[in-house]
């Protein structure tokens, strides 16, 4: 989604965007609009290329009237990997292994020479699952994904990776990081838990991870004295009491039955709501209207 602004004088058109990402992240966030300008040759490398912190793009055309696009592009996770139970985390020699349920996860050698490691995962005699793990590329983590995937080994509910940091050698051993009942979210997918939800990981360039965007498929309608439950029925939302196009009376609950204070009164038009912490919650999507519902919140207090 996006809306630009645009100052004019004469021949000179300066436009400044406002576009957000499916996770609502918004480009102000990610350090200032970018501008583009008729007439102005020197200004983001010539009118039509821009670079940002977070994102960048190029334009076809820059008018008075529009703006044309032939690609922009920002932040997208496709896969967030995430486990249930840790079974390894420390230096390890040649040889060693885990029992993960009927299968055994083993480190079968180190070379430290060349900065790998192999794993090996099998089910009583047979095996399952070879990978060597390395070389460490420190000069492309941690955003580089070919250099994290050179560290990680997974199969079916087993994963885990070399570790690099402060080294991933010494002594013969390597350090690993082991892990089960590993689960993916992905992006656009339907949550397994709940798939009235979809799952929007969200992550940084620089490599490291925001969090997870859940989303309802489907529009959900509330009637006065109604509840819906969330994902997993975390919480619920109720509402309580509404009147004409106004919600005079709204909440959430956990599961233990803590309510929050009345969300709704006089001019209140809506239930919209973003739940969580972090990054994406407080600098991106409450940007807009963070200062007001804030506002609303401490006077119900």
């Amino acid at each position: 989604m996006s809306s630009y602004a645009t100052v004019g004088h004469e021949k000179t058109a300066n436009h400044t965007l406002h576009v957000r990402t499916i996770a609502g992240t918004d480009w102000e966030w990610a350090f200032g609009h970018p501008v583009l300008a008729t007439g102005q040759p020197n200004w983001w490398g010539g009118s039509t290329h821009f670079a940002q912190l977070y994102n960048q793009g190029k334009a076809r055309e820059v008018g008075p009237k529009q703006l044309v696009f032939d690609w922009i592009s920002g932040v997208r996770t496709d896969r967030m990997l995430m486990a249930n139970t840790q079974v390894f985390a420390g230096w390890t020699k040649p040889g060693q292994s885990w029992s993960v349920g009927t299968r055994t996860v083993r480190l079968n050698s180190v070379n430290e020479k060349a900065g790998t490691a192999e794993v090996q995962i099998r089910e009583n005699e047979r095996v399952l699952y070879t990978k060597t793990v390395g070389p460490v590329q420190a000069e492309r983590l941690i955003e580089d994904n070919g250099a994290r995937k050179a560290l990680l080994f997974e199969h079916d509910t087993i994963a885990g990776f070399l570790v690099p940091w402060p080294t991933a050698f010494q002594d013969g051993q390597a350090q690993l990081k082991i892990y089960s009942d590993v689960f993916s979210l992905r992006y656009g997918a339907d949550y397994a838990q709940d798939p009235r939800f979809v799952t929007y990981p969200i992550g940084c360039p620089t490599g490291h991870n925001f969090g997870v965007m859940w989303t309802n498929k489907e529009a959900i309608i509330i009637p006065s004295g109604g509840r819906v439950m969330g994902p997993e029925n975390y919480f619920a939302v109720v509402v309580e009491q509404t009147q004409g196009n106004e919600v005079l009376g709204w909440h959430l609950e956990d599961r233990q039955g803590n309510r929050t204070v009345n969300l709704g009164g006089p001019g209140i038009t809506n239930i919209d709501l973003v739940l969580g912490q972090g990054r994406i919650t407080g600098q991106a999507l409450l940007k807009d209207i963070g200062r007001s519902a804030l506002q609303r919140l401490y006077t119900a207090i």
